[in-house]
């Protein structure tokens, strides 16, 4: 029995069902007809002692198919994909961060306000999969803490015959939002949360510069306010920083408003605005930009081209099936006072 088309073309159909983009697809790519079924048989016929003939039937093979690495792996990588897609594109809290690369588990120390110019998550873990952090300690910050969030998905045979792409497509897109969605909840916990830095002062406090209060949000002379004050602060005794504001970090039912007020004040061109669940009501943040005045850290492994990392599994021998493992490694800390001001009502 034939079961063309070859495997290259099958690995592009997937890709292109899970929405993927690939710059030269296969020229059969968008003829194959049950692709998830093909690679189970690909995978078998290519595994140690796999042959594709004799008397086994389709869903026999199939099964065999599904419990190789091979297989495991390929649908892992297309996951990976459609998931960094979705990541990307939901994690707009990465524009106002900056990312600090740690090599392993062990305490690190993240650099926060540093004097040498010329002026001088724990997370929930599932299927017993052991949690993990990291303390990274900064010279002029509290300690951060990367966490590890973890889920095995199991994928039936019956799912894989019956070739629901969609399904594995949507898992790996809920992957991807749902990883963004935790790395925002750490860097509005860094914000909220985080009480007094490494000096033992406030992280926020009119007397560090860096918090200003007001009547109302969002009118002219609350924002020219905390605009104001982001410029005045100092980089060293008599110099001030001049941060420009280029963020506007408000909570989810203050977009709205946000928006509004600074176009109405001109500044949509100069002032982005981004809304973070987690920040209360009655405040708002500005920000500098991170490349000249980094001020929240999201914490993320060296070697991940991604914070999250889905992978091949093996399944145990008795789950007629396949499985992958999807794993997140993250956190974020406040390092700094220098480019970031709270406006707060009073």
């Amino acid at each position: 029995m034939d079961y063309a088309p070859p495997k290259e073309a099958v690995i592009d159909a997937l890709a292109l069902a899970f929405g993927c983009k690939i710059d030269n697809p296969h020229s059969m790519a968008k003829s194959v007809e049950r692709p998830l079924e093909k690679l189970a048989l690909d995978s078998y016929a290519s595994s140690p002692g796999g042959f594709i003939g004799g008397n086994g039937g389709i869903k026999s093979l199939v099964s065999n198919g599904l419990k190789t690495a091979e297989f495991s792996g390929e649908i892992a990588r297309l996951m990976q994909s459609a998931a960094n897609s979705v990541f990307t594109s939901a994690a707009t809290h990465r524009a106002y961060c900056s990312i600090a690369k740690v090599e392993n588990f062990k305490p690190v120390e993240i650099d926060a306000e540093i004097d040498a110019g010329l002026d001088s998550l724990s997370g929930r873990v599932i299927d017993g999969d052991e949690i993990k952090m990291v303390w990274a300690t900064g010279k002029q910050t509290e300690a951060g803490q990367i966490s590890t969030w973890a889920r095995i998905f199991s994928f039936s045979r019956q799912l894989i015959i019956n070739n629901d792409v969609s399904y594995l497509a949507r898992i790996a897109k809920r992957i991807g939002s749902s990883s963004a969605g935790i790395e925002a909840k750490q860097v509005a916990n860094a914000l909220e949360a985080t009480q007094t830095l490494a000096d033992g002062k406030p992280a926020f406090g009119s007397s560090e510069g860096n918090e200003v209060t007001c009547q109302s949000l969002f009118i002219e002379s609350s924002l020219a306010l905390a605009i104001g004050t982001l410029r005045s602060q100092e980089v060293a005794p008599g110099i001030a920083a001049n941060a420009a504001a280029k963020f506007l970090l408000v909570s989810p039912m203050n977009e709205v408003g946000a928006k509004h007020a600074v176009k109405e004040l001109g500044l949509s061109e100069e002032i982005t605005i981004s809304a973070l669940a987690g920040i209360p009501d009655d405040r708002f943040y500005v920000l500098a930009d991170p490349e000249q005045f980094p001020t929240i850290s999201i914490l993320n492994f060296e070697t991940d081209q991604a914070p999250f990392l889905i992978e091949q599994k093996k399944a145990p021998i008795e789950y007629d099936g396949t499985q992958v493992k999807a794993r997140l490694d993250t956190g974020a800390v406040l390092t700094s006072r220098l480019g970031i001001v709270r406006c707060k009502t009073q």
